[in-house]
């Protein structure tokens, strides 16, 4: 199902243990700090996939277009966008 979800290019987001995964891991238990490249707005189970940086900001440091690819909950995208964390 597609999400009405608008998350601009650069926006940081606070992401707790168990609030994202792997493609191999249902869940993680770090927190994360993200800048957002990409959040795509079709949900799967309550989470969209984010492509983005956990290396330096603004400047990534990876030399990639994005060096973190994960599903994460939709959630904690909101509480993230909304001012809340």
């Amino acid at each position: 199902m597609t999400v009405d979800l608008t998350v601009p290019d650069g926006t940081r987001l606070r992401l707790r243990a168990g609030e994202w995964g792997t493609p191999r891991q249902a869940s993680t238990d770090q927190d994360v700090v993200v800048w957002t490249v990409a959040v795509y707005r079709q949900e799967i189970g309550g989470t969209v996939w984010v492509r983005g940086h956990t290396c330096s900001w603004p400047d990534p440091d990876c030399a990639a277009g994005w060096c973190f690819e994960a599903p994460v909950a939709l959630a904690a995208i909101r509480q993230n966008v909304e001012g809340k964390r």
